[in-house]
Formats: C-alpha cells, structure tokens, sequence
C-alpha cells in the first residue's frame, strides 16, 4: 500500500483536522482528502467522518481498528 496514503490518514487520525494535517505534510487541503479517499477506496470502507461545517474530523469504527495496523 502507498506510504503516502498511510501517513496521512495517521496524520489526519492524529491531528483531527484536515486542514491543520495538510500544513503539516506540505500539501494541500484537496491532496490531503484526495489521499484519504484513494485509501478508503483501497481498503473498502469509510475510515473518517466528515461532517460538514465543522473543521474536525472523527475515525469511524473501521478508522479506529485499522489506526494500530496502519501505525505498523
């Protein structure tokens, strides 16, 4: 899997906030989600919450069991 992918969701799951995660990567908000997205895609399920509106965002239940693999 793209090492890509994996340290930003670890990123974004860490820090709650895509914004604030695309700052830290040196990306841009729309590559950060483009990320996450090509992610969700490849594994099969929704790993964050996005709830619009609102600037932070939560793992899903599949989000928060694939953290500790993903961190390995």
């Amino acid at each position: 899997m793209n090492s890509e992918l994996i340290e930003t969701f670890i990123t974004v799951a860490n820090v709650g906030n895509i914004t604030k995660s695309a700052n830290l990567l040196f990306v841009s908000q729309a590559t950060v989600s483009h990320r996450i997205k090509q992610l969700e895609e490849k594994v099969g399920v929704q790993l964050i919450l996005r709830t619009k509106g609102s600037k932070q965002t939560n793992l899903t239940v599949a989000g928060k069991n694939f953290l500790p693999l993903a961190q390995s």
